[in-house]
């Protein structure tokens, strides 16, 4: 049993309000009926939301955490309601006409006031406003690793083909400009343009009013400029589990990099929030990585039917550089890191012209 909190109830007319203690959902019910004179079975009543409309579930109750004071509708059986329209949206629309419904600067120079000449199409602005986001996590996770990682060579030889995965796969994914692209099928938003705040990190909904329309006018769109990307696993946590697994990866495996992708840059464990009443900042111990996805079973990786150059077996293949490596004459320490590596390099070359006509399949992942 947790620790008691006050949250205020209503009837569906909303004529009624009182404050109700609950610890669980079960006490919610049961004291909400007795303050509001409902006089029926607790069992039988609906929790919902007010203004937000979603119904509270003995699920929902359990994995999320609502704040106090928070207002919730109970329906009795056989009761209907509509929530209150979010009094943020109106006062946004109250600053200004709702000119949703045209896109250029022709038709709404007054949106565009104060935005680069590059933009002249809302939708143009607002992908670009997501994918500058995404773009930065990237960047983050440069710096962390060039803050954390001293090696050099380790950076460029296990970090480097890494980034580069990712960047790729950005670039095929248009850095997920989708998600704030009114026209996208993977926008965030509704039919209507509407965004909405999807709460703290330890909850199921926002139970505030915190959605915005960008489109509709120059005070929303700054409005939508205080919203912000919340990653469920903090991005520090992430790049830290990040840099250890890739320097940690099991023999026969590989690291599972499109899990790290998908963690990083993704709806998987991005939420949009409003960055100044539900972006909460800190450490969050609820919430794990799952360690299991961190690495997946080695691939058999076939080499394409033209014959690949030296440099691609050595960004490649760690058994060329394990063989080449064994190859290496004792050199004396003074001769210095640099002459071993050329070394190195020289025979891993010369292992590979030998083995040229070998079949071309290869076992990677080696540790």
């Amino acid at each position: 049993m947790g620790k008691k909190e006050p949250y205020i109830v209503m009837n569906c007319t909303r004529t009624m309000k009182r404050l109700a203690n609950a610890s669980s959902f079960t006490t919610l019910l049961t004291n909400a009926c007795s303050v509001l004179e409902l006089r029926v079975d607790p069992v039988t009543v609906r929790v919902f939301m007010d203004h937000a409309g979603a119904e509270v579930t003995r699920q929902s109750w359990t994995f999320s955490r609502f704040r106090r004071f928070a207002m919730f509708v109970i329906l009795r059986p056989g009761e209907e309601w509509l929530p209150t329209p979010p009094m943020h949206l109106n006062a946004q629309l109250q600053r200004g006409v709702d000119r949703s419904h045209l896109e250029s600067i022709e038709e709404d120079d007054e949106w565009f006031v104060g935005l680069a000449d590059k933009f002249t199409l809302k939708n143009q602005f607002l992908s670009w406003n997501s994918t500058s986001r995404i773009r930065g996590y990237l960047r983050n996770l440069r710096q962390a690793i060039n803050k954390q990682v001293r090696d050099p060579f380790i950076r460029k030889r296990v970090f480097g083909p890494l980034l580069h995965k990712f960047k790729v796969k950005l670039r095929e994914n248009g850095y997920h400009g989708c998600y704030f692209d009114r026209l996208s099928l993977r926008a965030i938003c509704n039919e209507e343009g509407v965004f909405p705040c999807e709460g703290k990190y330890y909850l199921a909904m926002c139970d505030e009013d915190h959605p915005v329309k960008p489109a509709a006018n120059r005070h929303s769109r700054k409005l939508f400029e205080k919203f912000e990307y919340d990653h469920q696993v903090p991005q520090c946590v992430l790049q830290d589990a990040f840099i250890q697994a890739s320097q940690n990866v099991p023999r026969g495996m590989v690291l599972n990099w499109e899990y790290f992708y998908s963690m990083f840059f993704t709806r998987a464990n991005v939420r949009l929030v409003n960055g100044i009443f539900c972006h909460e900042k800190g450490a969050r111990p609820t919430i794990k990585l799952d360690e299991k996805s961190f690495f997946t079973d080695r691939k058999l990786e076939v080499f394409p039917e033209s014959q690949p150059s030296p440099s691609m077996v050595l960004e490649l293949s760690e058994e060329i550089i394990r063989v080449a490596r064994a190859a290496l004459p004792s050199l004396a320490e003074e001769k210095g890191q640099k002459e071993r590596e050329s070394l190195l390099k020289f025979n891993a070359e010369t292992i590979y012209e030998a083995e040229i006509n070998a079949p071309k399949l290869y076992f990677f992942g080696f540790r």
